[in-house]
C-alpha cells in the first residue's frame, strides 16, 4: 500500500483524554512523516476541557493534521455514549466524502486508549499492507 493510489484516513474521536490523544496523534504524525503512505488525520472532539482541543488546534495550525472538528454539547443532544460515538464517526465519514476524492481506507479510532503502545512503525506498515492485499 505504501506509495499506493489509496489514502488512509485516520479519524480519531476524543473527549477529555488528552494524554492518550497526544500519544496517538504523536505516533500518527511521526508515522505520516516517516513513510510514503498518503495519510490524512482528522480529529473530532466532544466537549474536552483538558487541553485536547488546544493541542489539536496547534497540530492543525502546523499542518500536522488535516482537520479538527469540535462537536460540543453532545451530551445534551444524545444521552447514550454509543450514540455520541456514532454521531462523531459519521462526522468523520462526511468530512472525508465532502473533502477528498481519492479511493480510501477509513480507520476510525477512539483516543481513550494509547492505541499504539505496543506497535512499532514497522509492524504498523505490515498491518496496513496486509489490509491492502486482502
Amino acid at each position: 500500500m505504501e506509495n499506493s493510489e489509496y489514502t488512509l484516513y485516520f479519524v480519531g474521536l476524543s473527549k477529555n483524554c488528552f494524554e492518550n490523544t497526544k500519544k496517538n496523534l504523536d505516533f500518527l504524525v511521526q508515522f505520516k512523516e516517516n513513510t510514503n503512505f498518503d495519510i490524512k488525520i482528522i480529529v473530532i472532539d466532544s466537549d474536552s476541557e483538558d487541553g485536547t482541543k488546544e493541542y489539536c488546534k496547534e497540530l492543525l495550525s502546523k499542518n500536522k493534521i488535516e482537520d479538527f472538528k469540535e462537536e460540543d454539547n453532545l451530551t445534551s443532544r444524545y444521552s447514550s455514549r454509543i450514540s455520541r460515538i456514532a454521531y462523531c464517526r459519521n462526522i468523520g465519514l462526511n468530512t472525508i466524502e465532502r473533502t477528498y476524492t481519492k479511493p480510501s481506507l477509513y480507520i476510525p479510532m477512539d483516543f481513550d486508549l494509547n492505541l499504539f503502545e505496543f506497535l512499532s512503525e514497522e509492524k504498523f506498515i505490515k498491518l496496513l499492507n496486509f489490509f491492502n492485499e486482502s
